[in-house]
């Protein structure tokens, strides 16, 4: 048995678990509560962009918490806490982008959301904690940012499962709206004027 199965059997089984359908439940009520007005809703789902724009978005505190941990060490202290600062400021935003697509999930995918969400609280729980005793010069402050980027990368692990199974947002409803991959020239071949 590859180790390849054993994730897809342990990501089968966050799939099947029937333990995880009030989170999955309060997720999609989230969701459809975000994506209820438009204009929020496109910007959030990417509809402009032609694809989602959440995991787009992780980059930025997953980036910067990753800095922040390789700087902690050799005297970079303020450094590394602006940058982990930085990432759990920015990461309501991410989060606000996920919930929106919640919703475009199947009911098996949601439970997986479920505890996806469930990381990154728990990531930026101790990344805040961290972040409180690092400037009361308490040494295990190092660790617990370790250990909240673990719980960060487990989550993004499960996001990225998440977004493979992830249907693209429709597109806009206007030519002027389309993605950019999706703008023809009336110069184009097969294009109507």
């Amino acid at each position: 048995m590859t180790d390849s199965t054993l994730i897809l059997r342990g990501l089968r089984r966050l799939e099947n678990a029937r333990s995880l359908d009030g989170a999955a439940d309060v997720l999609r009520r989230a969701s459809a509560a975000v994506t209820a007005a438009g204009p929020p809703r496109d910007i959030l789902q990417g509809r402009q962009l032609g694809h989602p724009v959440h995991a787009a978005l992780a980059m930025a505190p997953v980036g910067a918490w990753m800095s922040s941990v390789l700087l902690s060490r050799d005297g970079h202290g303020p450094a590394a806490r602006t940058l982990l600062r930085f990432a759990l400021l920015s990461a309501p935003v991410v989060g606000l982008a996920g919930v929106a697509d919640v919703g475009r999930l199947d009911h098996a995918r949601r439970r997986v959301a479920a505890v996806h969400v469930a990381s990154n609280v728990v990531a930026g729980t101790l990344g805040a904690t961290a972040l409180v005793r690092s400037r009361a010069g308490d040494q295990p402050a190092r660790l617990l940012s370790w250990a909240g980027l673990g719980a960060l990368m487990a989550g993004g692990f499960l996001g990225g499962h998440l977004a493979s199974r992830l249907d693209p947002p429709p597109p806009p409803s206007t030519a002027e709206d389309r993605p950019l991959g999706q703008l023809v020239s009336a110069d184009e071949p097969g294009s109507t004027p």
